[in-house]
């Protein structure tokens, strides 16, 4: 809200800009959200509450970068 206090239970809903898959959850009590299964792409990302103004961020990019291990022995 304006008073930076969290928005219980807001829907939160990213778009990616270049398919237009959608996922969509809500915050939790402590304003904390989480989207699972996106792939890497740029998106728009919103939150909205019945009573508030809706919040928008847009062409936030997801990258994601395969991790690679690598072992080596000191003898």
């Amino acid at each position: 809200d304006s008073t930076g206090a969290v928005v219980v239970g807001a829907s939160i809903t990213a778009v990616n800009e270049g398919t237009g898959f959608r996922r969509e959850t809500s915050a939790s009590s402590s304003g904390d959200f989480q989207i699972i299964g996106l792939l890497p792409g740029t998106y728009t990302v919103s939150a909205e509450m019945s009573g508030f103004k809706r919040f928008t961020l847009r062409d936030l990019t997801l990258n994601v970068e395969a991790g690679e291990a690598d072992a080596s022995t000191r003898g």
